[in-house]
């Protein structure tokens, strides 16, 4: 595999990375500055295509090609055309509460969790038309990636603060998960399970924030790979034409204009691209 480093300003919390394949390109947010960012395949270049006051923890990708993004206010439809913004949403968030991460089912739920300042009372949401949101799990640390089996009948959850997966029966007719057990816990060395995505095969990759690796696991949770990151704090990866696209985070960084501590070590804040 080859990894290259995407050119873009160092993103705080750079995170919840899409792949849009209409238009050949991957999407992210950064957090914290309440920016998203585009990179074409094509062009190989970055672009700022948005930016907010809000916090952007969540970004989906709709059928019809707008961009589902979770802040800490609403969730909100950004169409990349005209930029024109629909508040799809309201939340009443406590204060220092805000989504960080979300998915959709193929059924066309929206999942999306939520963290809070003290780290201790994170929620997952789920969302479907015409219905107001469910809690479905609560009191957790930071809510954070997420995923389905290939047959649907698996979704796993990720709270980073236990540094745990939980794997849960998924019922796909009526969105209820049942059963939860764990799956993987990380060791600390390793670093903290953060941004996921499940490939075809079943195998899951996990963003290991701390660890300066993507972890590849196997459906019973074996080890099956470790690919290095040149920076300490991964936080979410996707899949697109054959691609990873993997974020990165400058947040505990010394430096936050350059990603670095006072080490000399690169904590991060930049994007890549993994290739075959």
């Amino acid at each position: 595999m080859k990894i290259r480093e995407l050119e873009h300003p160092i993103c705080p919390l750079g995170e919840c990375p899409v792949w849009d394949e209409a238009n050949n390109c991957f999407y992210w947010s950064d957090i914290l500055l309440g920016r998203i960012y585009r990179y074409s395949l094509l062009s190989e270049t970055v672009d700022l295509i948005y930016e907010t006051e809000r916090q952007i923890g969540g970004v989906l990708l709709s059928d019809n090609g707008q961009l589902i993004l979770f802040t800490d206010k609403d969730i909100r439809k950004l169409t990349l055309g005209t930029k024109s913004i629909e508040i799809v949403y309201q939340m009443n968030f406590e204060t220092g509460e805000r989504f960080n991460d979300a998915i959709a089912d193929s059924a066309g739920r929206f999942w999306a969790g939520t963290m809070d300042a003290t780290l201790s009372k994170g929620k997952l949401y789920r969302f479907e038309a015409g219905k107001d949101p469910v809690v479905i799990l609560e009191n957790l640390g930071i809510t954070n990636g997420m995923g389905f089996s290939v047959d649907d009948r698996t979704f796993y959850h990720t709270d980073s603060i236990p540094r745990i997966i939980t794997k849960y029966e998924y019922n796909i007719e009526t969105g209820e998960i049942a059963n939860g057990s764990l799956f993987f816990k990380m060791n600390e060395e390793d670093g903290s399970p953060d941004g996921m995505e499940v490939d075809s095969e079943d195998n899951i990759w996990t963003a290991c924030w701390g660890g300066s690796q993507i972890m590849k696991l196997s459906s019973s949770g074996k080890i099956l790979e470790r690919i290095p990151i040149p920076a300490k704090q991964p936080s979410s990866l996707a899949f697109g034409n054959n691609n990873v696209l993997v974020t990165t985070a400058a947040k505990e960084a010394d430096n936050l204009i350059t990603g670095y501590n006072n080490d000399g070590e690169f904590v991060g804040g930049k994007s890549y691209i993994i290739s075959k």
